[in-house]
């Protein structure tokens, strides 16, 4: 299934495919004044900083009559990962940092409350949001964080389970129905 924001080589045939090393996906300041040694993640930041310098600097821009940029796709580092073909390149270098590091780098951010380990921080923001709001505890003290779970763990929760089920269900159960629910629940 292809990304519609942000679609892969396979797309488009005519795009730029682009191959950056492990080091180069991981480093947060990719461009580096010369003379303060002040680091930006974007080119164009850094063009702009070297104005305060009074440094000669450049920033794209396209004319009129220019022909648009050639799209780039990035193919993952690691040998056998899917994302090393070009064919299924990813369309954005934020989107292939995020795969490398999810898929292949150190999951360096620990959740305080479960101990879950994630490498990429907004992983984490999103599970903290969810965490130890829903538990559900069987009767020999297991916590679970899914109601299915505490069913499986416990053989006597099952049949009690699909006793409530066949009577609730039943086409017998008849003006009972409601009663035994009430008693049940």
């Amino acid at each position: 299934m292809l990304d519609r924001r942000c679609p892969s080589a396979a797309a488009d045939p005519d795009a730029e495919v682009i191959a950056l090393s492990p080091g180069t996906l991981l480093a947060t300041n990719r461009f580096v004044c010369e003379v303060c040694g002040k680091g930006f993640q974007r080119d164009q930041n850094l063009q702009l900083h070297r104005r305060g310098h009074n440094l000669p600097w450049r920033l794209r821009q396209r004319g009129p009559g220019a022909a648009p940029p050639r799209r780039w796709v990035y193919v993952c580092p690691e040998p056998g990962c899917v994302h090393h073909s070009p064919a299924r390149a990813l369309g954005d270098l934020t989107g292939i940092k995020k795969h490398f590091c999810r898929k292949h780098g150190e999951k360096r951010w620990a959740c305080p409350r479960c101990g879950k380990r994630y490498a990429v921080q907004a992983d984490l923001k999103a599970h903290a949001k969810t965490c130890g709001t829903r538990e559900y505890r069987c009767d020999c003290g297991t916590l679970f964080t899914r109601c299915v779970s505490v069913l499986a763990c416990s053989p006597l929760a099952c049949l009690l389970l699909l006793l409530l089920f066949f009577l609730l269900f039943s086409p017998r159960c008849g003006r009972k129905k409601k009663k035994l629910a009430f008693f049940l629940v």
